[in-house]
């Protein structure tokens, strides 16, 4: 039976010229995009000098913390290809289009400060806030969606690098959606994460198969650590986390049904005949209607 690597170290690429158009943007200033960038797709952006000294710091710590590793895969985008390379960590590399960004429709390429889209993005906000994990840009992807081509990749891993140390460099959507999968999250304990949703640029997300005090292998991944080494004080908390794929019981998943209240045939509903009779009211409760489907 296929099992998952030992270890899975994630890292974030550095600072993309995206993302500093992005913060000049929210600043005012959005003449960064007339000098060509918002004809340029966004898996084309190049690390900034301040991304490739993350990518530097990063790789230096990554080294001295794990030293080799087994198998190595990075996003086709050029900000992750260029990360990968500055933390001169050998080869080979693959390349894994799953492991692309997430797509952002039509806001993507885009300002989303100081120009029309603002407006546009404001008022999808609205949608947004319903669930913001099967949330979508229009024309674009979900973190749910981004999660089906996760899945893709940890399916492969378990299949080629069962017992290795892997380290992935991708984007923070990208690891958001491993943390999703890997550790069995509900859309609603993602949302409500602390400490691990922010993810910052050059930040290292680490899983483990082996218990920290123990040494002793698991046939799933137990514990999770995280940190930014370029800049500590982000994340002063880089201690080993448990991780515990959530199981319920009957009578668990009903006591989270009662907290959404039932808007529809709340109390009751009637029935009537073709010749017009009304039959007696009969109370319907779906939690306790197995078979229902409404």
């Amino acid at each position: 039976m296929a099992s998952y690597p030992i270890d899975l170290v994630l890292v974030r690429h550095g600072q993309s010229e995206g993302d500093l158009a992005q913060l000049r943007a929210k600043n005012g200033d959005v003449s960064d995009w007339e000098k060509g960038l918002e004809k340029r797709h966004s898996s084309k952006y190049r690390l900034t000098d301040v991304g490739r000294e993350q990518a530097k710091v990063t790789g230096e710590y990554i080294r001295n913390e794990f030293g080799s590793f087994d198998r190595l895969f990075v996003s086709e985008y050029n900000r992750a290809l260029e990360t990968a390379a500055l933390l001169k960590l050998g080869g080979p590399w693959t390349v894994d289009f799953f492991l692309r960004d997430r797509d952002w429709g039509i806001y993507g390429n885009k300002p989303k400060s100081g120009s029309a889209v603002e407006k546009e993005l404001q008022e999808d906000m609205e949608r947004k806030q319903k669930d913001p994990f099967y949330w979508f840009p229009p024309g674009g992807e979900s973190i749910a969606n981004t999660c089906l081509r996760v899945a893709r990749v940890i399916d492969q891993l378990r299949l080629t690098c069962a017992g290795f140390k892997v380290l992935v460099v991708c984007h923070g959507d990208i690891m958001r959606g491993f943390m999703a999968l890997l550790e069995g999250m509900s859309s609603e304990n993602f949302q409500n994460l602390e400490g691990f949703n922010k993810i910052y640029k050059g930040q290292v997300l680490h899983y483990t198969r082996r218990d920290p005090e123990t040494g002793k292998i698991n046939n799933n991944f137990t514990h999770k650590r995280t940190f930014v080494p370029w800049d500590p004080s982000l994340i002063t908390d880089t201690t080993w986390k448990p991780v515990e794929k959530p199981l319920y019981t009957g009578e668990q998943l009903r006591e989270d049904l009662k907290q959404i209240p039932q808007l529809l045939n709340r109390k009751c509903h009637s029935e009537t005949h073709q010749d017009g009779e009304k039959k007696n009211e009969i109370e319907w409760d779906p939690i306790l209607s197995p078979g229902s489907d409404h």
